[in-house]
């Protein structure tokens, strides 16, 4: 196509430049006739050179005309050639987008198939039934590039990031003094609650100390907040039934979101932890967040 192009493009330069060659013969030679005319005025027979002058110049134009003409059709060929080449290139374009979309649609899909394999995997805490430790820290290494972040400013604002949260037990020795209920099973009755409550796409898991974390994934700010303080008084004001006795704790918690600036999911952890430290010297069954 590139090649038939400069040779339509050659090929007209080329008659453009005959049809001025031969329109600027036919003036000289009918300029140089009348001045011969007007030497030798009577001594030639100017009617008989006008003559077949006029017919070399009917030639001449049926000639130039007939070359542009041929420039013209060769013109609106190139034109119509361009168009095709044009379209031909769009279509090709919303082809590979189309493609494109497909492939994201499909990788949606498999990140979803994995989710639910690893949330129904057997690397599950045995006393709890979810997810452990590792098996939560393999989840967040494998999808972290996927989550959904935000800078600061923006988050003010309301855009959507991926939160950390850290939900832990107050008063883990009083509960361990009891002796007809054990701490495993009433983390066990919290992690069903908390089970239950989540959204699809999130994802509760047993964490060490005594506590939960969770993952909140496309989330603002101020949604995350509710969610945790919701959480955190659901648990709090309606005692837990475990093994048919009624249990009442004190749980605090500790949240960031996802930045960014983070280079990994662990900043974002260090931050959730650091608020939920601050239970020991400012109190106990608080929602504590720090996002910076």
């Amino acid at each position: 196509m590139r090649k038939l192009r400069g040779m339509i493009r050659g090929f007209t330069w080329a008659l453009v430049i005959i049809s001025c060659f031969l329109a600027a013969g036919q003036y000289f030679a009918i300029d140089a006739l009348e001045k011969a005319a007007v030497h030798l005025a009577g001594a030639l027979d100017t009617q008989a050179a006008l003559a077949s002058l006029l017919d070399q110049t009917r030639l001449i134009l049926l000639v130039t005309l007939g070359i542009l003409g041929f420039v013209m059709v060769a013109m609106m060929l190139y034109v119509a050639a361009g168009y095709q080449r044009n379209k031909n290139a769009w279509t090709e374009h919303y082809t590979e987008v189309a493609a494109k979309d497909q492939e994201l649609a499909m990788e949606r899909d498999r990140l979803d198939s994995v989710y639910e394999d690893l949330r129904r995997m057997g690397a599950l805490t045995p006393r709890v039934g979810m997810h452990n430790q590792s098996s939560v820290v393999f989840w967040l290494d494998s999808n972290y590039e996927s989550f959904q972040r935000a800078n600061v400013e923006n988050l003010l604002d309301g855009e959507r990031s991926t939160a950390l949260l850290f939900l832990g037990l107050d008063d883990v020795e009083g509960l361990y003094s009891r002796d007809q209920i054990s701490v495993d099973a009433i983390l066990s009755e919290m992690g069903d609650q908390l089970e239950l409550w989540i959204r699809q796409n999130d994802v509760v898991a047993r964490w060490q100390d005594a506590s939960f974390l969770l993952v909140l994934t496309y989330i603002t700010l101020k949604d995350a907040l509710v969610r945790a303080e919701d959480f955190r008084a659901a648990l709090v004001e309606n005692a837990l039934n475990v093994h048919g006795v009624d249990v009442n704790v004190s749980v605090s918690c500790g949240l960031s979101l996802m930045l960014s600036s983070d280079s990994s999911w662990r900043q974002a952890m260090e931050r959730a932890k650091k608020a939920l430290s601050r239970r020991k010297e400012r109190g106990a069954n608080k929602l504590y967040h720090e996002i910076l």
